[in-house]
């Protein structure tokens, strides 16, 4: 989190002032009602100037990889008209586990804040095509859809090994670890049911 742009501006609420890892996506509205009005020349300025000391200007493109990102592609379109959005998708659970890292909230909390992001994210993308690209981390990570990748941002495909063939295997057997606890089984069996269908609808199958 240290890495992200967010940290370098003071004009948009961070990642922990929307409730943080694993909850910034449920501070969405009270988001959008805050940055209504908002002078978008000053904000734009705001944020390259705040950016500026950490990018190449010699590079071609300049990304910013905030996770509240997700939830602002109306009003970072806005702001930056020649953007494109990269919408980077991982499974749930791997997801979910990897944020635990830096939140104490149960897995029924993060999941529900996984598939809440990802539909405003939907939502948000449909009135700007062409400039939104959605990929699948899993997929990224395997060497596929590099080419796909380079083409929306109309740039040479870089060809490098494939970085990880199981890019969730610690967390497949860091979540098969727990389900061998009887107790444990019985919520991932409520989890599934509660989250399982809205999660395929997002791409993803609850086994993984």
């Amino acid at each position: 989190p240290g890495e992200e742009g967010q940290h370098l501006q003071t004009m948009l609420w961070k990642g922990y002032e929307l409730g943080g890892p694993g909850r910034f996506a449920f501070g969405h509205d009270e988001d959008m009602i805050r940055n209504q009005g908002m002078d978008l020349k000053a904000l734009r300025q705001h944020l390259q100037d705040s950016w500026a000391p950490f990018y190449d200007s010699e590079k071609p493109i300049m990304a910013e990889k905030s996770p509240p990102n997700l939830i602002r592609m109306p009003l970072l379109a806005r702001v930056f008209p020649d953007a494109k959005f990269i919408v980077i998708q991982r499974h749930p659970i791997p997801t979910s586990l990897a944020t635990r890292k830096w939140t104490r909230q149960p897995l029924s909390i993060l999941l529900k804040h996984w598939a809440l992001a990802y539909r405003i994210a939907k939502a948000d993308s449909k009135p700007l095509a062409g400039r939104v690209m959605w990929a699948k981390f899993e997929e990224l990570m395997q060497g596929k859809g590099i080419e796909k990748l380079a083409g929306f941002l109309d740039i040479q495909p870089c060809h490098f090994p494939v970085c990880e063939a199981h890019p969730n295997l610690a967390y497949q057997q860091q979540w098969e670890a727990l389900t061998k606890e009887a107790k444990f089984r019985v919520y991932s069996r409520l989890l599934r049911w509660k989250y399982g269908r809205e999660i395929k609808s997002l791409g993803y199958r609850w086994r993984f």
